[in-house]
């Protein structure tokens, strides 16, 4: 029996209690149409017991564009995770050319989840402990009310972690909805005249992002940061233009850039005028690209704590650049993949 029991606890030490394809620790998965565990992102999550007796990735392979991304819900966590994210090499922010490449979707780049959901989103998140979610490229292309991500989090402490992540919509707020949810690191393109850019419940947490909407699809009438009910979100170290709805309810926060600066909380915002050129390499629908090249905001952000690293995977100046690009990054960027918790 004591000869069992060792080769029991051997197994799980080994990684071999992953449960289905899963295997490593943390019990990891790759999904792509080219020889992968899993042919489609649902697949993988499908198979993650509902139950966890560990932490759990689903890693994307750029084999060809992600048409659909599940609902992460039902799970009873303990204190593991689930992550779904680039596997290493196969992000936009692994690219040679990373730091010269147009700022926006572009499936070539890496893995990308591009789909036409309309009245709806792409995905929802509703469990109890950690989902980490991270460097994906996602646009719905739907123009009749069509989100990225909705409805995530559960009530408690923040427990939706979305970050270097490129979220796009044609027809609703590509952040929808949310509650208990942290957005590090990202690019928020809203293409609507009448829609927010990251719309919140309540207690969310909104740093070192890029939120706009095109100039010329015109200033939005959204806000480019709302939270709906308290507790507050925290809106820190974002650049935030193309939007004239008020973006100082139950938010707090500070440092961030924006051509409505006078409706963000905090007295160390930068104000911008906003155009084709500025603050991006271009702003324009036809040509985006959203690299950050103002001058000007060098140095005018705030760390972000576990984030030490802009969205193209180089370090981050101290004090940062507003935003998810970093105009003084110099370091030889390192894949990273968050698995427990924020960090990189």
């Amino acid at each position: 029996m004591r000869t069992l029991l060792t080769i029991g606890l051997l197994l799980v030490r080994s990684g071999l209690a992953c449960q289905a394809l899963f295997t490593g620790s943390p019990c990891t998965a790759t999904v792509g149409t080219s020889s992968r565990n899993y042919s489609t992102i649902t697949a993988c999550a499908g198979a993650i017991p509902v139950t966890l007796d560990a932490n759990y990735v689903c890693s994307l392979y750029n084999d060809s564009t992600f048409t659909a991304f599940p609902n992460i819900t039902g799970f009873t966590m303990g204190s593991y995770s689930i992550t779904v994210t680039a596997a290493a090499g196969q992000s936009f922010q692994d690219q040679g050319s990373v730091r010269t490449n147009a700022l926006k979707v572009d499936q070539t780049k890496g893995v990308a989840v591009i789909e036409n959901v309309g009245y709806g989103s792409l995905f929802s998140v509703t469990p109890g402990a950690a989902i980490i979610i991270s460097r994906i490229q996602f646009e719905n292309t739907s123009t009749t009310s069509g989100g990225v991500v909705t409805y995530s989090g559960t009530a408690g402490s923040p427990n939706v972690i979305i970050h270097d992540c490129i979220l796009m919509s044609n027809g609703a707020p590509p952040f929808n909805s949310a509650y208990n949810t942290n957005l590090y690191n990202s690019v928020v393109i809203n293409m609507l005249a009448t829609k927010s850019g990251v719309l919140c419940y309540w207690n969310c947490i909104v740093e070192g992002n890029t939120i706009m909407t095109p100039t010329t699809v015109g200033v939005s009438s959204g806000s480019g940061v709302s939270c709906l009910y308290s507790p507050n979100c925290t809106v820190t170290s974002n650049i935030i233009v193309g939007f004239s709805g008020s973006s100082t309810v139950n938010t707090a926060g500070d440092y961030n850039a924006s051509d409505y600066a006078s409706q963000l909380p905090g007295s160390h915002n930068t104000s911008l005028t906003y155009s084709a050129s500025v603050p991006f390499a271009n702003a324009t629908t036809s040509s985006l690209d959203l690299r950050t090249t103002l001058a000007t905001l060098t140095g005018k952000g705030a760390m972000v704590s576990g984030y030490g690293m802009d969205i193209s995977g180089y370090t981050r100046a101290s004090p940062p650049t507003p935003g998810a690009w970093e105009l003084g990054a110099t370091s030889t960027p390192r894949h990273r993949q968050v698995i427990s918790g924020g960090g990189q």
